[in-house]
């Protein structure tokens, strides 16, 4: 216990400095991901007819996942069973989690840039309103000291993004719907969606609504809002996944050309959020661009990223 008590003060009394490098370092991470990715070899098919932004970009936002998925896992196994009820999580601040905040809010940082830099922000403004939400809100957290368990609760959505980006990259791999990995993957993103994101917004909720009176007004206004806005871009995701994983199979036949998802002769649209997580992004939704030159004779395939 004594270990946990100093682990608990280390957070509290941790510098703000300390945290605004872990931010500045969690940016620069990415930033380089980013580059080495830019310049990786360009031999896959999928770069043919998809857009190399966005499956760059969408490689980036699972090695967030990943890494805040095994953060998650950490915290849960070191410190869960000192975690007797909701409110105590309000209280509950030890350094770990100070980090995978700070880990987590440089990551959104890093990825509403990068879409600003792309001029991609206004096309997808609800991804960007995702970021601005999670940042706002875990800027708070750490600049005052305040629900940073929450915070991590909140990231636990990573553990599913893991999943669901993988899902999406499979996906833009050409990789077969009847594929053992695919559909093992399918199954394991619609599990750990209904238990990750499902129980830690029910969880958030709940302390929330039960402790209001340990808030500020300041707040109590903005998670609500950014509550409200996760939950019902998470409904949405979930019935996406759901139509298009489940209840496809029950329609009729599908087939996968160039990447797309056709059922019946008519081209499809292909899902998906992600992270958010978070968490994550409101939508997936697939464009054709006509504007290939006239010498290509084909069309190039741009795939839009959601959390």
């Amino acid at each position: 216990m004594e270990n946990i008590d100093h682990d608990r003060e280390a957070g509290r009394q941790l510098d703000d400095h300390f945290i605004v490098i872990t931010l500045f370092l969690s940016v620069l991470f990415f930033g380089v991901i980013n580059e080495l990715l830019r310049h990786a070899p360009r031999h896959y098919v999928i770069l043919q007819r998809t857009s190399e932004w966005r499956f760059r970009n969408l490689a980036i936002s699972w090695v967030h996942a990943a890494l805040c998925a095994m953060g998650c896992i950490y915290c849960y196994f070191k410190y869960g069973q000192y975690v007797e009820s909701l409110a105590v999580l309000f209280d509950f601040e030890p350094l770990p989690a100070f980090l995978l905040t700070a880990f987590s809010a440089g990551y959104f940082i890093y990825d509403l840039l990068e879409h600003i830099r792309e001029g991609k922000a206004l096309a997808l403004w609800e991804v960007m309103l995702h970021h601005i939400a999670v940042i706002s809100i875990f800027t708070y957290n750490l600049t005052y000291h305040f629900c940073v368990a929450f915070a991590v609760l909140a990231l636990s959505v990573e553990i599913n993004s893991v999943f669901l980006h993988a899902r999406k990259l499979l996906q833009m791999l050409d990789v077969p719907f009847s594929h053992w990995l695919y559909r093992t993957i399918v199954a394991l993103n619609l599990v750990t969606f209904a238990v990750f994101r499902g129980m830690a917004l029910a969880l958030i909720w709940a302390g929330f609504l039960t402790n209001t009176h340990r808030c500020s007004a300041t707040y109590t206004v903005s998670l609500t809002i950014t509550m409200v806005f996760m939950t019902i871009i998470n409904l949405v995701l979930f019935w996406r996944l759901l139509k298009s994983d489940i209840l496809r199979s029950r329609r009729g036949k599908t087939t996968k050309v160039n990447g797309e998802v056709r059922e019946n002769g008519h081209r499809g649209k292909t899902d998906s959020l992600s992270n958010g997580g978070g968490s994550h992004k409101a939508k997936d939704s697939c464009q054709i661009n006509n504007n290939a030159s006239p010498g290509n004779g084909h069309k190039v395939l741009h795939r839009t990223k959601a959390s």
